[in-house]
C-alpha cells in the first residue's frame, strides 16, 4: 500500500488505488464522498442503413416530379441522391448468372459501396423518442384488509411501433430535404400502383423503403461501444411546405436555414444484444464484399488510432466481436496513396530552408514518424498548408 492510499484511508475515502472494488465489494459507512468518477459516454455515431428503392428508369419516369433525379451529372446531389436510395444503381442489376452488370450508375458524391447513408449520420443534431424499456405489473384484487400481491406482467422486448424526430444541421443545396423528398414520394407512389418495388422485395413481401436505425454509444476516446441499439423505421414528413412560408422580416428564409426535422415511425427496438454485431458487420459486407472476413485481409487495412484523425471521413466500418471496438477500414491501395501523400507533403514543408526535424536534419520520410508529429503540424499537413511548422 503506497503512501497515497495510506492517506486516503485515514481520510476515509479508501484505498484511491481500489476504487471501483470498494464500491461493489463493501459499503459508504461513514458517508463520505465517492472518489469513482462519473460514467462518462460518448454520443458517439448513428447509422441509417440505406433502403432499397426501385429507382430505375423506368420507374422514376412513371413520376413527372421525381424525373430531376434522372440527371446524368456524377456530380450533382440529385446522381448521390439516387445512389443513395438505390444500392442497386451502384451496383448495376445482373439479369442472368454471369450477366453483364446494366444500368450501373456512378457518382463523385457517394461510394455505393457504403451501406449507410452519410449525409444523414455527418449532420444529424439531435434524436429523441426512444422508448426505456419498462415492465408491466400486475396487481391482485385487494384482500379483506386491502392487502394485495404482485408480479411481473409483461414482455421483456421492445415490439411495440413508437415515434422518434430526428433534427439534422441544413446544408448548402438542401440536399437532405430533397432526399426525404424523393424518398416519401416513392413510398406514395408504391402504395398507389404508380411505380414497383424491385421483383425480389414483393416475392419476399418486404417493405423496401424501411430504413434500420443504429445508435452506438462510445467512450470517451470513441473506441470501444459502451451501449448499440436498433429499430425499423420510416420518415413520415417533409419540411417542403415550411420552405415555401414567406415574410419580409428577414431577406432569407429561415424556416430550414440551420436545421431540418424529420419525424420517423418505429417498430421494435433492441438494445445491447451482441448478434447486432454480428448483423451490422453483415450489412456492411452486403454492400462492401471486400469487408467479408477472407477478402477483408488481402484487400483492406485497419486505421490505427493514431491514423483516424488523418483518414476522417474515409473507411467502412466493423465491430469487433472479442473487444467491442469499433474499427474502421480502408482498401490498401487508398491507405497507402493517402499516406504517401502524407509523406511527400511533410518532405516539402520540412525540407524549405531553415526546416529541421527534431534531431536537427532534414524531415524524415518515415510515415510513424510522420503521424507522431504533433497535432498543430499534423493539421497543416493535412490541409497542403506551407507554412514552417515550429519545432
Amino acid at each position: 500500500m503506497d503512501e497515497v492510499d495510506v492517506l486516503a484511508r485515514l481520510s476515509g475515502y479508501g484505498d484511491l488505488t481500489s476504487a471501483l472494488r470498494n464500491t461493489l465489494m463493501g459499503f459508504n459507512h461513514r458517508g463520505f464522498g465517492s472518489p469513482v468518477p462519473f460514467n462518462a459516454e460518448n454520443h458517439g455515431i448513428t447509422f441509417f442503413t440505406r433502403p432499397r428503392l426501385n429507382l430505375s428508369y423506368d420507374n422514376v419516369v412513371m413520376d413527372r416530379v421525381l424525373t430531376p433525379f434522372l440527371a446524368n451529372d456524377p456530380d450533382s446531389y440529385q446522381r448521390a441522391l439516387r445512389l443513395m436510395l438505390d444500392p442497386e444503381a451502384g451496383r448495376g442489376r445482373v439479369l442472368a448468372v454471369g450477366g453483364d452488370r446494366l444500368h450501373q450508375l456512378d457518382s463523385n458524391l457517394f461510394d455505393y459501396r457504403q451501406a449507410f447513408i452519410p449525409l444523414l449520420s455527418n449532420n444529424l443534431l439531435s434524436m429523441s423518442g426512444w422508448p426505456d424499456p419498462t415492465m408491466d405489473m400486475y396487481v391482485s384484487n385487494p384482500g379483506v384488509t386491502r392487502e394485495v400481491w404482485t408480479m411481473a406482467d409483461g414482455p421483456v422486448d421492445i415490439r411495440n411501433n413508437f415515434d422518434l424526430t430526428a433534427n439534422f444541421r441544413n446544408i448548402i443545396g438542401d440536399p437532405i430535404t430533397l432526399l426525404f423528398w424523393f424518398w416519401y414520394r416513392y413510398m406514395g407512389n408504391v402504395r398507389s400502383g404508380k411505380m414497383i418495388p424491385w421483383p425480389e422485395e414483393v416475392i419476399e413481401n418486404r417493405l423496401d423503403y424501411n430504413t434500420a436505425i443504429w445508435r452506438i454509444t462510445l467512450d470517451p476516446a470513441r473506441k470501444y461501444i459502451q451501449k448499440i441499439g436498433r429499430t425499423i423505421a420510416t420518415p413520415t414528413a417533409v419540411p417542403f411546405g415550411a420552405s415555401l412560408d414567406y415574410t419580409t422580416d428577414t431577406p432569407f428564409n429561415m424556416s430550414n436555414a440551420s436545421q431540418i426535422s424529420i419525424p420517423f415511425s418505429c417498430v421494435g427496438a433492441e438494445y445491447n444484444d451482441p448478434i447486432l454485431f454480428a448483423e451490422f458487420n453483415l450489412l456492411v459486407a452486403a454492400h462492401n464484399v471486400d469487408m467479408l472476413e477472407p477478402n477483408r485481409v488481402k484487400t483492406m487495412r485497419k486505421i490505427e488510432a493514431e491514423e483516424l484523425a488523418y483518414f476522417n471521413y474515409y473507411g467502412f466500418p466493423r465491430i469487433n466481436f472479442m473487444t467491442a471496438e469499433l474499427e474502421w477500414y480502408v482498401y490498401i491501395a487508398e491507405y497507402q496513396a493517402h499516406l504517401n501523400a502524407l509523406a511527400e507533403t511533410g518532405q516539402q514543408l520540412y525540407t524549405k530552408p531553415g526546416a529541421t526535424d527534431s534531431a536537427g536534419g532534414g524531415m524524415s520520410t518515415d510515415l510513424d514518424t510522420l503521424l507522431k508529429m504533433n497535432s498543430e503540424q499534423i493539421d497543416q499537413i493535412a490541409r497542403g498548408t506551407n507554412s514552417t511548422p515550429t519545432t
